[in-house]
């Protein structure tokens, strides 16, 4: 990598302090036992908790190579990108500037690796450090040197204010929080690479969902069924099950799981999805239309009235007809419940000032169902037209390979799942980083002062190590404090 890291200090308080042991190995007589203190183990201190920050994130990336080389079908989670696409899945949303999160199906996540190895949100303020630093230990040792005509105590106070100013979180204060992050997202089943897809994931405001994952199977129940003949009963089972076999619909489970076997199903030929209404097609050279009052409406097909209607769809019940040969056949009375934890995942996504946008694969979904069933507030979810759910099909399409900021399940609590473990890294580190920046300015001013009184040359050993290891605690105190 160009420029400094997080490694740069360690490293600087590493060559100050082998410079001072190579200057008292040439010159013996600069090194006086009683009054200077060799930084050699201060300096070995630092790499080793470099290092711990090092291995910590090795083992980050091995876990989440695992999940990610599974070789099972995920969703990959990335941000819209397409400025047209964007415009028609967010007009009618407040969000003056929409970062939608939207998910593709896939085999396999692109650019692993690269996000993996990303900068972490921390190393720009390190390299302005490193710098602050390195001219006050440069500043120290002329001082010294100057002022006090001593080369061994110059050398001395190098070594030592770049080994009390030197974090010893300096990779620890990342690796923690992604470790911890990588442990949360494995519960949902998600994994978010590295530090530059957090910062991708932290400017989301507007989250893609679908039908299925916010009323997932056992959320839609058939609650009855009024054929226009009792007869008709079993046929119209196994019409609605074969028009709905091969959707992905919410409704599609509910009714092939009331069929025996798959091959009492029948063929339907020229089959037709009217986004927001229904599906037609033909079953034994008959005309079957299965969806709600408008589609009904729209092929002229006589339904109960629409006091009727209301009467049967109290609360989240909606009410499915089908047609055959251009008359009513049945009624199939449908309810849809809420999922407690994703109700408990749509709050926390509320709580935190996003949208929910939503692509729905079931023509009873509505924003009134959604809000009625999940008890959202008025305008925070939007659900997306025929001519929207068009525009957003390339974006949301399967693909083999797909890069993207986050590999999940493909369900809605895994997605929010990844987002709320993604936040909490990102709030962890940032938290650590305050505390590590009050770290280095302090033990570099403390570095300073204790130059210009002549004491940063006789710092005991114990003393630096308990007084870097008392920072470090406070350091992480804030990201393992992350729930």
């Amino acid at each position: 990598r160009r420029g400094n890291t997080a490694d740069t200090m360690p490293a600087m308080a590493a060559v100050a302090s082998i410079l001072q042991c190579i200057m008292f190995l040439a010159k013996p007589e600069w090194y006086n036992p009683a009054t200077l203190c060799l930084m050699t183990g201060p300096a070995a201190l630092l790499l080793c908790g470099n290092a711990a920050g090092k291995a910590i994130d090795a083992h980050t990336i091995r876990d989440n190579f695992t999940l990610v080389s599974a070789g099972m079908d995920h969703a990959v989670a990335y941000r819209l990108k397409d400025a047209g696409v964007l415009r028609t899945v967010t007009a009618g949303l407040a969000e003056p500037r929409p970062n939608v999160l939207v998910s593709r199906p896939t085999r396999l996540m692109k650019g692993f690796l690269a996000g993996s190895e990303s900068r972490r949100t921390s190393d720009k303020n390190q390299q302005q450090f490193a710098r602050i630093l390195l001219g006050c230990g440069v500043a120290a040792f002329l001082f010294t040197l100057l002022y006090r005509k001593d080369a061994g105590t110059a050398f001395t106070a190098l070594a030592g204010v770049l080994c009390l100013g030197a974090p010893l979180a300096g990779t620890l204060m990342s690796a923690v929080p992604a470790r911890m992050m990588q442990q949360r997202a494995y519960k949902v089943g998600a994994v978010i690479p590295g530090w530059r897809d957090i910062r991708q994931l932290g400017r989301i405001n507007v989250v893609q969902a679908t039908s299925r994952q916010l009323f997932p199977e056992g959320c839609v129940t058939l609650r009855d069924i009024h054929p226009v003949k009792m007869e008709h009963i079993d046929t119209a089972i196994i019409y609605a099950a074969s028009m709905l076999a091969d959707t992905d619909s919410t409704l599609n489970k509910l009714f092939t799981g009331m069929v025996a076997s798959k091959s009492l199903l029948e063929k339907v030929t020229d089959r037709q999805a009217v986004p927001g209404k229904g599906y037609m097609g033909w079953i034994r050279k008959e005309r079957v239309i299965l969806g709600n009052r408008a589609m009904m409406m729209d092929y002229g097909i006589k339904v109960p009235s629409q006091e009727y209607e209301q009467h049967y769809t109290l609360n989240q019940r909606r009410i499915v007809y089908m047609a055959v040969a251009g008359k009513l056949y049945a009624m199939f009375r449908i309810a849809y419940q809420s999922d407690p934890k994703i109700a408990a995942d749509l709050e926390l996504v509320h709580r935190t000032g996003m949208y929910l946008v939503v692509d729905c694969d079931d023509f009873n979904c509505d924003v009134r169902l959604l809000e009625t069933a999940y008890g959202l507030p008025t305008g925070s979810v939007k659900v997306l037209s025929g001519a929207e759910h068009e525009a957003v099909a390339p974006a949301v399409a399967w693909l083999p390979e797909s890069e993207g900021s986050m590999l999940h399940l493909g369900s809605f609590r895994s997605l929010v799942g990844g987002l709320v473990a993604a936040a909490g890294a990102a709030q962890g580190e940032k938290y650590a980083s305050y505390a590590l920046t009050l770290s280095v300015l302090a033990s570099t001013a403390v570095g300073v002062l204790m130059t210009l009184t002549g004491g940063i040359v006789a710092l005991p050993l114990i003393g630096i190590v308990l007084y870097q290891a008392a920072w470090l605690v406070i350091t992480l105190f804030f990201p393992l404090m992350q729930r």
